[in-house]
């Protein structure tokens, strides 16, 4: 995929398996992994009929989600604040659904950390995103439109009282009518009919009362189950839930009720509430709703101490310790599980061996797979002739947008450069240059001039592939046609291809690319990951736990 140049989301199933990677890893306890795959999603490019947030299944909508996820889970709120300020997260243009997840996410980081004011800002960014209320004019307009829609019932007809002389004259009219639509009467019968004879019920047979008698059918009308309730939007719940955990934080009156009515809060979030408000019984009742993967069998363990119930703590301590043998040792959660090793008479050992895998076979070297996660491959050859005059270095060590277009005969090559040049003033800004190329010889290129908006004054250089190999270099070549294709390209500073089209019609939505430009660079600007070191040595559990 990197060989050729092409980008992730072209494979139709790429984003679901890597986010179903993530989730696996999160499911061993490979947080540092999850993550690094998660943030790998999200920095790959996006295409407005590809890979957008507000397409589901994609790689930008999983990046997000799992890497949300995944630190919520495993409880790196530092990491969460410090990435939601990044361009890793922070998307104020992000659709609204991923923003109340942030929010969301943000608000159980302030209630784990006891940070009360944090929470109050997490709630006032939800209630912000909460869905409008319908207006009266909106409701009567669906009024009318469902009134338009509706066929018009069938008109009654509607009779007046007639005069008693004008009555009995109708009257009589009706009867008439009546004797003359009535069947003709049956011809008489020369010989009557014998009587049919009577049964003797005495003699009739008796019933059989071996035979099973069929019972009659229950007419009785049977009770209408009742409606499955709907579930509010995402923004109603993720508001809910903040208010209560501010109340269960400050540990107000009415904090118990409103974790109660708080009925789609996650188990896990819940037990932690109770454990806040002292509850330990109630906690403990609710640790049974907790999922049975590693980190809920080492939260059913954990409360089930606190509660004072040794033999559940000790079945649940178990179940996590053949579960952790892959975990990240400097996790929260593990060095919870190490200290219950301790409490438990346990010693030091907290997770089990790995197991040894004999159901698979020889395996192949990783190396010959390919990288675990998609890197942008580096830029092929750029042998280009300039065809404007004293253009700027086209090799120069910044961020340069590329218009493979295929000469000033085809009008949709034209529009796209129109389109970019109406932005060339922001491309400069944005500290992009951008240049344009073309199969030909010098006259055939030259004549770009005459046809673009700006002539000569197109704000961007020209330069010409006279042979076609750099376009085929590209892949921007039709090997079926022998003729070249259309390509847009952005290269970063370091020479690596941040984004690319390749395409029988130009890429014309300049806007978006600029945008998504901006972001694909930024990523750069800040470090990749700081959150966990990558040594897997238990003794650093050992010290923290003593400590």
């Amino acid at each position: 995929m990197i060989r050729q140049l092409l980008p992730p989301d072209r494979i139709h199933n790429y984003a679901h398996n890597e986010e179903w990677l993530v989730r696996t890893y999160n499911e061993l306890g490979r947080a540092k992994d999850a993550l690094a795959l998660a943030r790998s999603l999200v920095a790959v490019p996006r295409y407005p009929d590809l890979n957008t947030l507000d397409k589901a299944n994609t790689s930008a909508s999983y990046g997000r989600t799992r890497l949300i996820e995944t630190l919520v889970k495993w409880e790196l709120w530092s990491e969460l604040r410090r990435l939601s300020a990044t361009p890793w997260l922070s998307a104020a243009d992000a659709p609204p659904a991923h923003q109340v997840t942030l929010q969301r996410a943000l608000a159980s980081a302030a209630f784990a950390e006891k940070d009360a004011a944090a929470l109050r800002r997490a709630i006032a960014e939800l209630e912000k995103l909460q869905p409008k209320a319908k207006t009266t004019a909106e409701t009567k307009s669906k009024v009318g439109k469902a009134a338009e829609l509706t066929p018009p019932a069938p008109a009654t007809e509607t009779r007046k009282a007639l005069p008693a002389n004008a009555a009995a004259k109708a009257a009589q009219k009706t009867a008439q009518a009546a004797k003359s639509d009535a069947p003709p009467a049956a011809p008489p019968q020369t010989k009557p009919s014998a009587p049919a004879p009577k049964k003797d019920l005495a003699a009739a047979p008796a019933p059989d009362a071996t035979k099973k008698l069929t019972p009659a059918p229950d007419t009785s009308a049977k009770p209408k189950a009742e409606p499955k309730k709907k579930k509010p939007e995402p923004a109603v719940v993720a508001l809910q839930e903040a208010r209560a955990l501010l109340q269960v934080l400050e540990k107000k009156p009415d904090a118990a009720e409103a974790l109660l009515a708080a009925e789609y809060l996650d188990a896990t979030e819940r037990v932690r509430a109770l454990l806040h408000l002292g509850r330990k019984e109630d906690a403990v009742k609710q640790i049974e709703k907790l999922p049975q993967d590693l980190l809920g069998q080492i939260i059913r363990a954990h409360t089930a101490w606190q509660g004072g119930d040794r033999a559940l703590a000790e079945s649940a301590f178990k179940k996590a310790h053949d579960l952790a043998y892959a975990m990240d040792t400097d996790l929260p959660a593990a060095r919870r599980l190490f200290q219950l090793a301790y409490k438990l008479k346990h010693g030091g050992k907290w997770r089990a061996d790995p197991p040894v895998r004999d159901d698979l076979g020889e395996r192949p070297a990783f190396d010959r797979l390919g990288p675990l996660h998609w890197h942008p491959p580096t830029a092929p050859m750029l042998k280009l002739e300039p065809v404007s005059d004293s253009p700027p270095d086209l090799h120069a060590a910044q961020p340069r947008l590329l218009l493979f277009y295929l000469g000033a005969g085809c009008s949709h090559c034209v529009e796209q450069l129109d389109a970019f040049a109406k932005t060339a003033e922001a491309w400069k800004k944005a500290g992009i240059t951008v240049h344009a190329a073309a199969p030909g010889t010098q006259a055939e290129v030259t004549q770009t001039w005459d046809v673009v908006e700006s002539g000569k004054n197109l704000p961007f250089p020209i330069w010409r592939d006279p042979t076609g190999e750099t376009f085929k270099a590209w892949r921007a070549w039709d090997d079926f046609e022998k003729m070249p294709l259309h390509a847009t390209i952005l290269l970063d500073a370091e020479n690596r291809v941040r984004w690319l089209d390749i395409s029988w019609q130009p890429f014309m939505d300049a806007a978006f690319l600029l945008k998504e430009a901006q972001r694909l660079l930024s990523l750069d600007e800040v470090d990749q990951f700081t959150a966990l070191p990558t040594s897997d040595d238990a003794k650093q559990v050992v010290s923290s736990a003593n400590r």
